[in-house]
Formats: structure tokens, C-alpha cells, sequence
């Protein structure tokens, strides 16, 4: 498998917005931290609570044809390949009969269908979902502490594992050459503590590292992205203060390095050395490093531009979305030249955004005004690495 790149979620990145710009006001300059910390690591057995998944339902299995989006109701996408990867999303209304899931290995031509599956995507749902290979995946809320739910067998049944040891619920994952990368934190208002889980593919015994630089963030803050052995966590405190960690050891220490901006929004990394960030506060901002986020180089800078999403085709390709006229943006150069791909023609604002492949990127817009989540939701699709975009047809 190779090297995993995160994708800020729009949903929490959209709840995260109304409380950075509050943060703005005051924000208190930040003391970088040069030594690294040694974590400690325990060890926990995580069983499920359920068999796995529900009895199949007549749905399961069947082999949807590509129709249009009014009976479905997309949330978030993981890929494979630009032909093999899953749509999560739910019934286009509460009384509707459909999938919750869709997967299809031909490039979005067809699609085969699951319900019964997963609890529906809502505040209480799930609404993350990760695939490590055709077989494993992982499914989670990133916006309310809900139980963790496993499937290994490409989705058609669902596992539900219960919360995670003690207080502690996801706030992020990522799949990672050594198995599954996980970042939780117990966190009703601000987070006590924030720890990295890891758990080899298919396997239900995690290692749990406590990163106590992260002690004390806002929930809606943490970011992860990892290359290889690398991981970076940003995050940022109650008084405005942001961090930004690095482990070269997949966790076993981390270094602190000075943040990109006072807010971050976005992060992903493309190679061990090149790292992208999105900032919403005073200079709102795409910026990248080419040093493992040592150092950082500001690519555009424009007043009232806010990136919702961003993500990494290659150290010198990236797409990002933004809430101020509602485009989407790339670029092929290393952040030379951005240029405007499609500009929406309703209101509405980007969910998520992400590359399946280098050639392959996705979408979510929902429509509707920013940050209401419950609009309906289009999947976005291009097939030339980002350069042209049209609705895809579920």
C-alpha cells in the first residue's frame, strides 16, 4: 500500500470556521518547543459489542445502475484506484428506501449498493469512512463521539466495536504502510488529553501513545496528515495559540515545530519533505513547506478566502475549495500559478474534496448556505487530475 495523505473533512472544518475567526481576536504568539518527547505507550484490545453487521437486507448486493443523485444523498468518499472506490451517504428523505453505501470497481459506470449497513449520516452517525484494501475498512463520526465500526468484506457488513477505551473518541484516521493510524482525544468541550492509536490492517489490538503537547486543544481543530513514518498533528488552544508536531517514528516522539498560521484549516502532506497547509485567519492563505514543516513559503494570500478542503495529487499538484465564491482551484506547479477550475452557478459550499487517484479527484458540494450541513449533497467528479469537473451520476 502506499504512502496515505489526510483530506480535511468540510463538516467539521465548517464547525471549526465559526470558532477560529472568534479565536482571531487576541491570539497570543506561541514559543516554539525544540526537544522532542518521549510518549507512552499502552496497549488496549478493542471488541466488538455487535456481530458483524446486520443480517443482509434485500438491497445488498444489488447492482445499481448510474442514475441521477435525487435518491441519494452523498457524505464522503475513499478510493483505491480511479476505478475502485466508495460513496457513504444516505436516502435522499427519512421514509426513502435505498443504500447507504455505494462502491463500484469501473469508474463510477455502476455502482453496487448496501443498506442496513451503517447508522444514516447524521450529528449522531457516521460520517467518515476509510478502505485500506478492497476488503478492510473503517467507519466513524468525526463530529460526535460514536462507536467505531469495522467490515471486512468490502462493506456489505459492518461491525459496530463500541466507544473507545475510557473517554476517549476519533477525531481522525489514516491508513499508513504499518497498518491503521488513528488520532483520539477525550474531549467534551476542549480536549485533556489527545492521543495516536495504531493497529495493524484487519487487526483489533491497539497501541496508544499520548501526545501531551496537544493537551488542551479544541476538538474541531485536530489535524493529521502522515508520509510514511512521518505524522503531523496541528491543532489549536482556547487562547488562539496554534501547534504543529512532527514524529519521524510513526509516533513514538514528537518535535514541535512552528505552525503555518494562527488557524489551520487544511493540511496534507505530499512526500516526506513537501507539506500543504490552508489558514483561515487574518491572511487567509494556502502555504507550503518543502522542508517537513520547518519552515513555510505563503503561495496566495486573499482577503475573505477561507479553504474548506484541500488536497494532494503530488508535491507540485493540489486542488482546494473555498467558501468565498464557491470555486474550486488548482495547481500543477508547486503553487506558481492558481487557477479557477469551476465556478458553481447556486449558492452552496464544498463538504470535501480529494483525490482517488493522480488522475481521479472527487467531490462533495452541498447546497445551501455556509456551514448548514443539511442541504442537498452533489458528488463532484473529474477525470484529468482536476483540470475539468462535471456531477457525477449515482
Amino acid at each position: 500500500m502506499g504512502p496515505s495523505r489526510s483530506t480535511r473533512h468540510g463538516l467539521r472544518c465548517a464547525l471549526r470556521m465559526m470558532s477560529a475567526l472568534i479565536l482571531l481576536i487576541g491570539a497570543v504568539p506561541w514559543a516554539q518547543r525544540a526537544a522532542g518527547a518521549d510518549i507512552v505507550a499502552q496497549s488496549w484490545e478493542l471488541t466488538p459489542s455487535t456481530a458483524l453487521g446486520p443480517p443482509p437486507s434485500a438491497a445488498n448486493g444489488r447492482l445499481f445502475s448510474a442514475t441521477a443523485q435525487a435518491d441519494f444523498q452523498p457524505w464522503a468518499f475513499t478510493g483505491l484506484s480511479s476505478s475502485n472506490y466508495w460513496v457513504l451517504g444516505a436516502p435522499a428523505c427519512a421514509a426513502c428506501a435505498g443504500p447507504e453505501l455505494l462502491h463500484t470497481t469501473n469508474g463510477g459506470k455502476t455502482y453496487e449498493g448496501m443498506m442496513g449497513t451503517l447508522p444514516l449520516s447524521t450529528s449522531s452517525g457516521v460520517d467518515v469512512i476509510k478502505f485500506a484494501d478492497s476488503r478492510h475498512g473503517y467507519a466513524f463520526s468525526s463530529i460526535a463521539p460514536t462507536p467505531l465500526w469495522t467490515t471486512n468484506d468490502g462493506g456489505a457488513h459492518w461491525a459496530q466495536h463500541g466507544t473507545l477505551a475510557g473517554p476517549y473518541s476519533l477525531l481522525g484516521m489514516t491508513l499508513t504502510a504499518n497498518g491503521v493510524l488513528a488520532v483520539a482525544g477525550n474531549c467534551p468541550d476542549t480536549c485533556s488529553a489527545i492521543a495516536t492509536m495504531t493497529t495493524p490492517i484487519g487487526s483489533l489490538h491497539w497501541t496508544i501513545r499520548a501526545v501531551p503537547e496537544m493537551k488542551g486543544v479544541n476538538p474541531s481543530s485536530v489535524l493529521m496528515t502522515t508520509w510514511g513514518p512521518r505524522i503531523w498533528l496541528s491543532g489549536q488552544l482556547p487562547d488562539g495559540r496554534p501547534i504543529l508536531l512532527r514524529s519521524t517514528d510513526n509516533g513514538h516522539h514528537f518535535r514541535s515545530l512552528s505552525a503555518p498560521c494562527s488557524s489551520v484549516t487544511a493540511l496534507d502532506a505530499s512526500s516526506p519533505s513537501v507539506i500543504w497547509a490552508g489558514c483561515s485567519d487574518v491572511n487567509n492563505s494556502i502555504l507550503r513547506s518543502v522542508d517537513g514543516g520547518s519552515s513555510w513559503q505563503i503561495l496566495i494570500k486573499r482577503p475573505g478566502f477561507i479553504p474548506l478542503a484541500l488536497s494532494t495529487a503530488s508535491s507540485s499538484a493540489a486542488i482546494l475549495a473555498t467558501d468565498v465564491t464557491g470555486s474550486l482551484i488548482i495547481t500543477r506547479d508547486s503553487g506558481k500559478h492558481f487557477r479557477t477550475v469551476y465556478t458553481p452557478h447556486t449558492e452552496g459550499w464544498w463538504m470535501s474534496v480529494g483525490y482517488v487517484s493522480p488522475e481521479r479527484a472527487l467531490a462533495i458540494r452541498v447546497l445551501g448556505q455556509f456551514p448548514e450541513p443539511y442541504g442537498d449533497h452533489v458528488l463532484m467528479q473529474s477525470n484529468d487530475g482536476g483540470r475539468t469537473w462535471s456531477t457525477a451520476v449515482l
